[in-house]
């Protein structure tokens, strides 16, 4: 991914934490996430306050299925957020 790039993903997590302990299923989507834009950007995720908070806003046993983030590459970085509507 090139500097300045934005790109925008719909990214399943369900796959990531439906076998997991359900208290730690929020904590594995996290991890499915920064993961997952690894992969695809080849660069260091980096995600924001607001992104973390939707995530985590249903506690630590229920993370939403899916999510749809913009990711920027900026300064060697992956800056992800969740997408505006």
């Amino acid at each position: 991914m090139k500097e300045g790039e934005e790109r925008i993903y719909v990214v399943n997590l369900r796959r990531r934490f439906r076998e997991k302990p359900k208290w730690r299923k929020t904590h594995f989507a996290v991890k499915a996430l920064e993961e997952f834009i690894q992969k695809h950007t080849k660069l260091v995720p980096k995600i924001s306050k607001r992104l973390n908070e939707y995530l985590w806003e249903r506690g630590g046993k229920n993370p939403p299925p899916k999510v749809k983030v913009k990711v920027v590459a900026k300064e060697g970085f992956a800056h992800v957020d969740l997408e505006e509507k």
